[in-house]
């Protein structure tokens, strides 16, 4: 009886577990991939920070692509929470090239990924450009982020935070690869 008991609670508490592939994040691969492959080439780029308008720059084939992309990671939207999106899919054209966009749109405002947009090569599946953005509003503090990364450009992060008592900040940083013209 108690092998039984056992064999149950066993079968019972496995089948209540999610498989490890249903938590996997929607950009997660792509972000890494795309991480590897630029620490690999070490491309020339241009990277200009600001914050409350005061700009600093930096030229420089020595980008850290891991910690300046990890901000794309932490902003992931994962398969378990798709449940609290809803999904859209639309065609768009850049110049003569189709692309697939498949927007994510929270439900509601407790979500804090407003939405994530994945863009892809309609003729080889691939994701070209990836856009979020957070937003999290209380009656203490504020902020607001917007990701842009693109695979031929580079990337951009606007935000602004606010809190209670204090100076907003807005800051932005745009990298851009040089030997592609970036304009967000």
């Amino acid at each position: 009886m108690r092998g039984f008991l056992g064999l149950f609670l066993l079968f019972f508490i496995g089948g209540c577990l999610e498989p490890e592939q249903s938590k996997k994040p929607l950009i997660g691969d792509f972000i890494n991939s795309e991480i590897s492959r630029l620490m690999k080439e070490r491309p020339l780029a241009t990277k200009v920070s600001k914050v409350n308008g005061v700009a600093d720059t930096l030229h420089s084939d020595a980008i850290n692509w891991e910690k300046e992309l990890h901000v794309f990671l932490n902003n992931d939207i994962r398969e378990t929470q798709l449940i609290a999106y809803t999904i859209s899919v639309d065609t768009e054209f850049v110049g003569n090239r189709p692309y697939r966009k498949v927007r994510y749109t929270a439900k509601d405002a407790e979500q804090q990924i407003r939405f994530l947009i994945i863009a892809e090569d309609i003729d080889k599946p691939e994701v070209k450009s990836v856009e979020i953005l957070v937003e999290k509003k209380h009656e203490l503090f504020s902020y607001y982020k917007r990701l842009v990364y693109s695979t031929n450009y580079g990337f951009m992060i606007q935000g602004s935070q606010s809190i209670e008592f204090t100076d907003k900040i807005d800051y932005s940083i745009d990298v851009q690869i040089d030997k592609y013209s970036f304009h967000f």
